[in-house]
Parts: C-alpha cells; sequence; structure tokens
C-alpha cells in the first residue's frame, strides 16, 4: 500500500516537472516577442506640440524660429516606429519654411535712401549668417545605382540623409560649420535638375560643414551659391569624372 503511494508521489512531481519545462522553453509568439524600439504617448505629445509651435510660427512669418523650434526634435526619434506621420509633417513644414526663406532672400531690397554704400578693399565684410546653410538638400546628380535623396540640415547642428525609397537606409550625425574660402570641385549648375551628366567646375567655398556621421566616419562638405540663387553643398571629390556628392536646395 505504501508503495503505491509513493508511486502515486513520484508520478505526480514527474508531470509537475514536465509542465514546467514546457512552460520554460515554450516558442516565441506574438505576446512574448521583443518589440520594436518606439517613443512613449508623452513623448510624441511633446514633439506634436512642437509641430503646433512650428505651425503657428510659420503663419506668423517667422520661418526661421519655425525650423529652429522643428529642430528640437530629435531626427533619430522620426525614425522610429510609431512616428511615421510626424516624420512626413515635420519635413513637409521644414520644406515650406525653406522654400518661404530662400523666396524672401532672393527678393530685391528696396534702397531707404538715394545714397549707397559701395564696399572698398579698406570696408570689412559684412557678418555672414551661416544659418542658410541649415536647411534641407536634395541630391544634384542620381547617376546611375545611386540612391541618395535628401539631407536635412537642422540649426540645432543635426543631420539627417535619407534614401530615395523608405525601404533604403538612412543615417544620421551632427554637423559643424565655419567659415571656410576654397577651390574645390563641384557641378556647373544652370538649371534646378539636370537632364543629363553636367559638366564639372572649380567654385569658391563659403563655408566648410563637416558632418561626423552615428557611426564615427567623418565626411566634408563645401557650401556655396550657385549662379542660379541656391545654395549648394559639394565635397569636391572627383568620381570618374563626376562629383562623388553635390547637393542643391529646392529642386
Amino acid at each position: 500500500m505504501i508503495k503505491k503511494r509513493l508511486l502515486g508521489v513520484i508520478s505526480v512531481i514527474g508531470m509537475l516537472i514536465l509542465l514546467s519545462g514546457c512552460q520554460m522553453f515554450r516558442p516565441l509568439t506574438q505576446e512574448n516577442k521583443p518589440t520594436q524600439e518606439s517613443v512613449s504617448i508623452d513623448t510624441i505629445n511633446s514633439y506634436e506640440a512642437l509641430l503646433r509651435q512650428a505651425r503657428t510660427l510659420a503663419d506668423d512669418g517667422k520661418y526661421k524660429e519655425s525650423n529652429e523650434t522643428l529642430a528640437q526634435i530629435p531626427v533619430t526619434d522620426l525614425g522610429k516606429k510609431g512616428m511615421e506621420s510626424l516624420k512626413v509633417s515635420v519635413n513637409a513644414l521644414m520644406d515650406s519654411n525653406t522654400k518661404a526663406l530662400e523666396e524672401a532672400q532672393n527678393q530685391p531690397v528696396k534702397n531707404k535712401s538715394s545714397t549707397s554704400t559701395i564696399q572698398t578693399d579698406e570696408t570689412p565684410p559684412a557678418k555672414q549668417d551661416f544659418g542658410q546653410f541649415a536647411t534641407v538638400y536634395y541630391f544634384y546628380y542620381q547617376a546611375q545605382g545611386n540612391h541618395q535623396y535628401r539631407l536635412t540640415i537642422s540649426p540645432n547642428g543635426d543631420v539627417l540623409q535619407e534614401g530615395v525609397t523608405q525601404n533604403q537606409a538612412t543615417a544620421s550625425g551632427s554637423a559643424m560649420i565655419s567659415s571656410y574660402r576654397a577651390d574645390v570641385l563641384s557641378y556647373v549648375i544652370n538649371e534646378r535638375v539636370p537632364s543629363s551628366k553636367p559638366a564639372t567646375k572649380t567654385i569658391t567655398s563659403d563655408v566648410q560643414i563637416i558632418v561626423t556621421w552615428e557611426n564615427g566616419e567623418q565626411q566634408t562638405f563645401y557650401g556655396y551659391t550657385t549662379n542660379i540663387g541656391q545654395i549648394a553643398l559639394t565635397d569636391g571629390i572627383s568620381n570618374n569624372g563626376s562629383v562623388n556628392e553635390v547637393w542643391m536646395t529646392n529642386r
């Protein structure tokens, strides 16, 4: 009788061990799979508030301040899960602000008096606003196999490079800008979108922009104003008769 009871207890213990093992080694399901990194609801709400503030500034004609407000939203967060709609809205407003700033810059300045000041060699140059280089650029000449599309430099120094489609990789980093005059290689830019491979030429840069990408690599661009009044960036590197990278605003 005692032996039967012991056998019964051992059987129960064995069943419990088997059930415990099944629980420990159960396969991953939709419920217990690790989730993709996302942004918290509170953080999304704060970013949406910044977007509303930026829209109000843009409505008041304060386009530069609007872009500075948008720059408070980290570009790395915009690439996370659940941020697709906000990313589209931020990029659209930044593009609109940049276009408005460029149009205002290209308008002729009316003289307030009949006299004008002529700058001579002895006249110190006016202080340059480097903020004009913190804007949205588009890849100028798309050679076969090149999938680069848009480069955004925010006023706070954040940099985001995007591919032609959402499936193509993006890269983020930070930029340092300084005054820099040098002769560097670029394209002859006489139109917004080239219909064929443009010729190369030597330009004189106004600034140097050093981008440190998230993987630690650095890339140098040289900024200047083109013949058609657009801001352009070139890396100045010759590549099989072309220029490795040239970017331009407002295609």
